[in-house]
């Protein structure tokens, strides 16, 4: 389930696969970031970060594209109980743990890619700051 699924006549249905991927994802940046982040003082060579860039851009491109949706399905969200409240527990996680994981990526990437890394860490930052404002978070 995605979140351009919901719509209200299938609302908890939707919901629930909504909030089941959200929650597999979570997880996934979770587990990535403490793994990244355990202590571990090693810089990431440019050939690493070459190629993490290539996989991290794309993710962060879907993940701004889902917190617009998310934006635009909140007035659906709000009629269905307790979908808000899902969302947002959702977003403040999610948001927690990306924020982590981009911090640990940027700190140990070569200087001479803060800019890239800055960027993909912007955009994303600003899509959670509008789907922030949005619920009113």
């Amino acid at each position: 389930m995605a979140v351009s699924d919901f719509t209200y006549g299938q609302a908890y249905f939707t919901a629930l696969g909504v909030q089941h991927k959200e929650q597999t994802l979570d997880y996934i940046f979770s587990e990535t970031s403490d793994v990244c982040c355990r202590g571990l003082n090693v810089d990431i060579s440019t050939e690493e970060t070459d190629s993490s860039i290539d996989i991290i851009s794309p993710l962060i491109d879907e993940a701004v594209a889902t917190l617009k949706i998310l934006g635009e399905k909140k007035p659906e969200f709000d009629d269905t109980p307790l979908t808000t409240f899902l969302v947002v527990g959702d977003i403040k996680s999610t948001k927690r743990h990306t924020k982590s994981l981009l911090d640990c990526f940027a700190h140990n990437s070569p200087e001479e890619y803060y800019t890239p890394v800055r960027d993909i860490t912007h955009r994303l930052g600003d899509a959670f700051s509008g789907v922030r404002f949005t619920y009113g978070m």
